[in-house]
């Protein structure tokens, strides 16, 4: 692990109630434009699971990665969606996506992927 994850799991509860509520339409709707009606979509360092949650409001068929593993187990509880706990570094996807979704997380990264 390292401190950006370590940091994540102790403040999970904060982060999760600070951000689980933040209104991301626009972005949604810009995105969405690329992404097939009904698609698959990742998204990438999903924290609350918010956004994943979301796209699947509106048809679409969206998981999460997170690098922590308690942000990934409140997404799980509180939005029902399939979040699996992995750095964005090391994931390998086993089959296709139509969109790949990253909000404020690709800043987490060491080095390009």
């Amino acid at each position: 692990m390292n401190k950006t994850t370590d940091y994540y799991n102790r403040a999970a509860e904060s982060y999760f109630q600070s951000t689980e509520g933040a209104d991301f339409t626009e972005a949604y709707e810009r995105f969405l434009k690329y992404v097939p009606e009904g698609g698959r979509i990742m998204d990438a360092g999903c924290g609350s699971g918010r956004d994943a949650a979301a796209f699947n409001r509106k048809g679409y068929r969206a998981e999460g990665i997170d690098a922590s593993a308690e942000l990934a187990r409140l997404a799980k509880e509180n939005f029902r969606i399939k979040v699996t706990v992995c750095n964005m570094a090391n994931w390998r996807a086993n089959h296709p996506y139509d969109g790949i979704w990253c909000c404020a997380s690709l800043l987490h990264l060491a080095e390009p992927v």
